[in-house]
């Protein structure tokens, strides 16, 4: 593979990370009209300093919810300290008493997958979860907590 199939095939990454090696590899053959493999495409993309990993997770909010808290935020933003002294906020989290709930990817040699380092070690029933909840505002002007 030449330098400018290189930068090519890095570019399609640059555009759509979540594309696959496979992918990208058929559409390179296309092009140059000779079989490419994802290998190949897995090589020159590691050269490149991209790496295989499983993606962060983050909340979806969609483009109607961010223009409602964009308004809500400009409309609040100069309310006096008075106002907010009236407000409470709160929130809940989960936490996990053992492991994760996302899946872990591991960089590894061929027959090494029962290594203790490339294991993950799980438990019956999946461990657990506990769910907190907390409200935090300002009472009579001082802040408090409560959990």
């Amino acid at each position: 593979m030449n330098s400018i199939t290189e930068r090519r095939v890095i570019h399609q990454v640059k555009i759509d990370p979540k594309i696959s090696a496979p992918k990208i590899a058929a559409s390179t053959s296309n092009t140059l009209g000779r079989s490419v493999s994802a290998e190949t495409v897995r090589r020159v993309l590691r050269k490149a300093g991209y790496n295989g990993r499983v993606a962060r997770k983050k909340p979806l909010i969609g483009k109607r919810n961010r223009v409602k808290r964009l308004k809500f935020a400009k409309e609040h933003i100069l309310k006096p300290q008075q106002f907010w002294n009236e407000v409470i906020f709160s929130d809940e989290s989960k936490f996990n008493i053992f492991g994760s709930d996302g899946r872990l990817m591991v960089w590894r040699k061929p027959n090494t997958s029962h290594h203790p380092k490339h294991t993950t070690p799980t438990v019956k029933h999946r461990g657990g979860s506990v769910m907190v909840w907390g409200v935090y505002g300002c009472v009579g002007g001082r802040k408090a907590s409560i959990h």
